[in-house]
């Protein structure tokens, strides 16, 4: 009886190892792509070309990468906290969809201006997503 309360008491241990882990991976607060050098530059047409036409290729070279893209503003869309931009990338299917870091809201936008972003690359999803953005000129 005594070794199966160790056994016992291992398996919890680990398991509360475990949980401990998972919420300080979930907890941790995200980093902005700020301070980040950019592993690739690119237009915001370019940049979903390539996702367009081999999602498979581009999305082994971009994501997980920081990203600089250049582009005319599409919309500006503010929910809450949350601040997204759409580059137009000259096509009717989609652009890209650049999620603004939390501190990085207090620029003016409008529709039409030529700005770049640099983020980190997500993958595809009808639009080509960039996250922990922040807004470069």
């Amino acid at each position: 009886m005594r070794k199966k309360m160790k056994i016992f008491a291992g398996v919890v241990f680990c398991l509360a190892i475990v949980v401990a882990i998972g919420y300080y991976q979930y907890q941790k607060p995200r980093q902005s792509a700020a301070g980040a050098t950019a592993a690739y530059t690119c237009s915001a047409a370019d940049l979903y070309k390539q996702f367009d036409t081999n999602e498979t290729t581009a999305n082994t070279k971009y994501t997980g990468k920081i990203i600089a893209v250049s582009g005319s503003i599409q919309s500006v869309d503010q929910s809450g906290q949350t601040v997204s931009i759409l580059l137009n990338a000259a096509s009717s299917n989609g652009g890209i969809n650049c999620m603004l870091a939390a501190n990085d809201k207090k620029q003016v936008l409008s529709q039409g201006e030529n700005i770049t972003i640099k983020g980190r690359c997500t993958g595809f999803l009808a639009d080509v997503n960039l996250v922990d953005a922040v807004i470069v000129k």
